[in-house]
Order: structure tokens, then C-alpha cells, then sequence
């Protein structure tokens, strides 16, 4: 359900009402409120430029509609006044998780005297613990996930820093004292984060702070002790947000029946019950077959043959210079994409009503190989798959319907992510859109 109230903010709801985000109509920026039941989690995300935030900004664009399975958020707007700094922002909402890109223009000679801040948020109410997955560089040089315990808050006025960072988290997951988790993280696009809009790495900050109402996460990607102009151009960032309500079970258990799906040496799955040829040329087409019994199958991705090594990951740039991969796919790859959706479609050519899938290899990581982002660097390019996962999912869902049961398998300690847990959640909104070409590539962005 979408539309907008009387003050103008805009709404986006699925049918079950177990979620809802606003939007403002009359500046750039946000969600201004995400809300699981009653319970607000995530309030007043915006953007600033030293002490100018978005608040003072005009929309030309606040609009929402269906794509596929998912609501997208379309926004634009600028500043009205210095060299009038533009943003573009597209918001897809799905099941339990959204995504959200942003294109900041860059006027030429426009200068950022100490912070640019890009969506920085406020957690409003209490929480109980945080998981910080640290940056991606970090990771490599051995730095582990870990839990730790949210203090108590300061008393009224006073403010905490618990977390300082000068590259971005890959994400963090915050627990209320009941269980509920909102999990927040950064984008595929590491490298763009960690650029500082071309001053460089390390030129960021970002922290966490907490005082008497919530949580305040800042993310500055840019932080700078004297007046720095970025080049005039677009700079595109993204993130997510993820969310499990208290007492979800989670997904479904792995059932016992479950068979490896075989596949051929060029990677093609090897489906005995599939659905019969259409109609050849001087013949009379066969009869349609009955549907095959509902099939249940395991699809291990790390093991897909004909698969050339250079799609695996990277997992340092120490490793990228070595020629080093590591077991697991980079789904930042167009091959492995294509491949993946390939056997998806074979999926669905069967005559089944319903199935069962077991994905593995769906956990996110970080890599450095710049061609899986159709770029060269002869040190590495950051960046991790967690958006082309995201994609997959979505795409898989509404390929194969709601009838099938999609699980995927992770390691126990990662489906405390809610972005994991919630992978293939099913639909939130009823398709009355076809989704873009999955092949096809992501608008050219520095």
C-alpha cells in the first residue's frame, strides 16, 4: 500500500502492515521514519554539506510505484542556493529489507569545509547490543565479527561515542532487549565509500553515538581538516537496511529429502524431470506431460562447475596481487550472475506447481578483483556482493513464485543477520511490474 497523507509524507506498506517507511515530499532525503508494528526503529536519515542538511533542500521528484515484487522510492531534488549540489535517490523496499542508491551531483568548485555527511540516521529507544562486521580491509587483516553490549544511556543533554570507524562498516546489527534486529549496512560500492569523494582513504569517519533517546549513526565519507572541492561529477553510494522482528523463527529447516542437483560440465543442471520441448518444425508438437512431483534440491554454488576461477574472490589486496582466490564466488561477477539465473530459469521451465531449493554460497564477502566490476586497478578495487545477492533473491523469488520454498544455508552464527535470515522472505508487495533485465548493467557511475 502506497500513497501520500495530508502532510505530504509519503507511505510505503506491504498488505500485512508489519512494516512502514515515510518519505519526504518536499526536500531530498530519508526514509524519515521506518516503523516494525509500532515500534519506530530508524528515524531522520539525511544527508548534509557542513551545517546545511537536505532538510533545506526542494524536491522535483518524490514518487512511488510497484517494480515486481518490490516498491521502489523515486526522489530528487538540490540545494537552491550556492552551486545547488543535486541528489538522485532510487529506495527499493521488499520483504524485510530495503535498499537504497544515491547520486550525489558535484557542481564544479562546490567545497566541503569540514563534513560531507551521506544518510546519516538516528535509532530511536533502547537497544541492548550491537554486531559490528567490520570494514572490508579490516576482515583482511584478520579483524573478527563480534557482539558487543550497548552500555547504559548517558543521562539527558550528554552523548557517548561506541564506535569510530575511518572506513565503513560492512554492517551493523542492533538488538532490542525483546529480540527485535535492524541490521544496517554499506553497499557493494566500498571503494566509492572509501574515496573520500577523491581526497582519498581514510579521509572518513564513522561513527556511533549514544544518548538519552537512541542510537545516532553518522557516516561521513568524507571528513576533512581543510577545505577540500571534490571534481565535479556524480558520486553514487549505496546501503541497506535489514530487519527480524522478535520471535521470528527464521527460515524454514533444511528438509531431509533434499538431493545435490547435478549439473554438466558447462554448468547446465541436469533435470530428469523437465518439462518436455515445444513444438519442431514439421512435426506435431508431444502431448504435454503431467507436472512432475514437487522437487527438492540443493544447489551449492561454490561447487558450479564451469566456472573459470577469476569469478572467485579475492580476499585482500595482498591476495589480488598474488593471483590468490578463495573458495567463494563473487556474485559482484556478470558471469556468475548470468550463470546463476540461468539454472534459475531451468528451474522454472519445469511443469513442478511447487518445490523446494537449498542455496549455499550465498553468504556476502568482501573481494578486490576490479574486473567484477568491469574495472582495472593494478591494486585492488573494494567491494563486496552483498547488492548482487540481494538482486538474485528478489529475482529468484518472483521467477519461481510463491509456491516455491527457498531456503539458504549459512553458517550458524550469520543468520543472527537479518539481512541473511530474511534472504528469500516471500514477497511483500503482488508483482504488477516486470523487473529490469537482471544482465543488464548498473548505470555507469565514477
Amino acid at each position: 500500500m502506497m500513497n501520500s497523507f495530508p502532510d505530504d509524507r509519503l507511505r510505503v506498506a506491504p498488505g500485512d502492515a508489519s512494516w512502514t517507511a515515510f518519505y519526504p515530499s518536499t526536500h531530498p532525503g530519508g526514509p524519515l521514519s521506518l516503523q516494525l508494528g509500532a515500534d519506530e526503529v530508524m528515524r531522520d536519515c539525511q544527508c548534509h554539506v557542513d551545517d546545511v542538511t537536505d532538510t533545506s533542500g526542494v524536491a522535483t521528484i518524490a514518487r512511488c510505484c510497484r517494480r515486481g515484487i518490490t516498491a521502489l522510492v523515486s526522489q530528487s531534488g538540490y540545494y537552491p542556493f550556492g552551486r545547488q549540489i543535486k541528489f538522485t535517490a532510487s529506495t527499493f523496499h521488499a520483504a524485510r529489507h530495503f535498499r537504497r542508491t544515491v547520486d550525489v551531483s558535484w557542481p564544479k568548485g562546490a567545497l566541503v569545509r569540514r563534513h560531507f555527511g551521506f544518510d546519516c540516521l538516528q535509532l530511536p529507544g533502547t537497544w541492548a547490543r550491537l554486531f559490528v562486521l567490520p570494514p572490508a580491509l579490516h576482515l583482511a587483516e584478520g579483524q573478527a565479527p563480534a557482539w558487543q553490549a550497548i552500555p547504559a544511556a548517558p543521562a539527558a543533554g550528554q552523548e557517548l561515542m561506541i564506535g569510530h570507524w575511518h572506513r565503513p562498516p560492512l554492517a551493523l546489527v542492533f538488538e532490542r532487549p525483546d529480540g527485535t534486529r535492524l541490521e544496517i549496512g554499506t553497499g557493494s560500492d566500498l571503494w566509492r565509500w572509501e574515496s573520500g569523494l577523491g581526497a582519498g582513504p581514510e579521509h572518513a569517519s564513522f561513527k556511533l553515538f549514544l544518548n538519552a533517546t537512541g542510537l545516532r549513526l553518522v557516516r561521513e565519507p568524507l571528513m576533512t581538516c581543510a577545505e577540500f572541492a571534490p571534481a565535479g561529477r556524480d558520486y553514487r553510494f549505496s546501503w541497506y537496511a535489514a530487519w527480524q522482528l522478535a520471535g521470528d523463527p527464521g527460515p524454514a529447516p533444511i528438509p531431509a529429502d533434499v538431493l545435490p542437483l547435478p549439473f554438466r560440465d558447462n554448468g547446465d543442471a541436469v533435470l530428469s524431470a523437465a518439462a518436455p520441448a515445444g513444438k519442431s518444425k514439421g512435426r506435431r508438437p508431444k502431448k504435454p506431460a503431467a507436472p512432475p512431483a514437487a522437487p527438492c534440491f540443493l544447489v551449492d554454488f561454490n561447487t558450479l562447475p564451469g566456472l573459470p576461477p577469476e569469478v572467485r574472490r579475492s580476499s585482500s589486496p595482498a591476495a589480488y596481487g598474488r593471483g590468490e582466490r578463495g573458495p567463494g564466488l563473487c556474485w559482484e561477477s556478470g558471469v556468475v550472475q548470468k550463470r546463476a539465473r540461468r539454472l534459475i530459469r531451468q528451474l522454472a521451465g519445469l511443469r513442478a506447481a511447487a518445490g523446494t531449493l537449498v542455496f549455499r554460497g550465498l553468504e556476502p564477502g568482501p573481494c578486490w578483483d576490479p574486473a567484477h566490476l568491469d574495472k582495472q586497478n593494478p591494486n585492488g578495487q573494494a567491494h563486496w556482493d552483498i547488492n548482487a545477492i540481494l538482486d538474485f533473491a528478489e529475482w529468484t523469488r518472483q521467477t519461481l513464485g510463491p509456491a516455491w520454498t527457498l531456503l539458504a544455508e549459512f553458517a550458524p552464527d550469520t543468520t543472527l543477520r537479518p539481512v541473511l535470515a530474511g534472504l528469500f522472505a516471500p514477497a511483500a508487495f503482488t508483482p504488477n511490474l516486470t523487473l529490469p533485465d537482471p544482465d543488464a548493467p548498473e548505470p555507469a557511475a565514477p
